[in-house]
């Protein structure tokens, strides 16, 4: 990676924003408030990112600040009954988790054959 961490931040971002970006709207209900939350997902990654540990799982990393975001929503939104345990939470992320590292590996293995 390059040694400046702006760059290098961007390039993880930019390879793993999908993936975040389903593992949110899969646990979020409302469209809305998972752009909120992604937002500030983001947001809080940026602040964080000295604290990464560069060749590490990125995106593990990620989904983690994530469902910490998400936990503070759901302690917060008063207006939406979310009827899931956080440890139900955490079962469905990580089965949102793993669909979407599945997908990922399928298409980069597809992208390979077609080169």
């Amino acid at each position: 990676m390059s040694d400046d961490p702006s760059t290098e931040f961007l390039t993880l971002l930019a390879k793993h924003d999908r993936a975040l970006s389903l593992y949110v709207y899969g646990l979020v209900p409302i469209h809305a408030d998972a752009d909120d939350i992604l937002q500030q997902t983001k947001m809080v990654m940026w602040r964080s990112f000295a604290q990464f540990e560069s060749g590490t799982n990125f995106i593990a990393w990620a989904r983690k600040i994530a469902f910490h975001q998400i936990l503070g929503y759901r302690r917060q939104s008063k207006r939406v009954h979310i009827p899931l345990s956080e440890e139900m939470l955490e079962q469905v992320g990580h089965e949102v988790a793993r669909l979407s590292d599945h997908g990922q590996a399928r298409r980069e293995a597809l992208e390979s054959c077609l080169h």
